[in-house]
């Protein structure tokens, strides 16, 4: 996050003001005589989309906690440990298909 501070001006006459006319006690401004001003802020940001594969296969009819027989996970993941450094993480759980009397292919 990048943050730009611009110049302060006059809320009235939109005069450019010095630093010292942006004090706490407030100088008025030197062409209309107003105390009000505006300070000009930009703030810029950057975000990125990392990769993330996910699969979930389920039996029909059955909930998404007891149904499912393969999960599959594959993305990039930062590391909290290593100030956000990427690993490759590659996750695949797939149920015993034998148990419910489907094979295995």
């Amino acid at each position: 996050m990048t943050a730009t501070y611009g110049a302060a001006r006059c809320n009235n006459c939109d005069a450019v003001l010095p630093v010292q006319f942006c004090q706490p006690m407030r100088i008025p401004c030197p062409h209309c005589g107003s105390t009000g001003r505006n300070f000009g802020v930009r703030v810029e940001m950057t975000a990125a989309a990392l990769p993330v594969f996910k699969v979930l296969a389920l039996r029909a009819g059955m909930s998404r906690t007891k149904g499912w027989f393969v999960r599959i996970f594959e993305g990039l993941v930062p590391q909290l440990s290593r100030s956000g450094l990427l690993a490759r993480v590659e996750r695949r759980f797939e149920r015993d298909l034998d148990a419910i009397g489907t094979a295995k292919p």
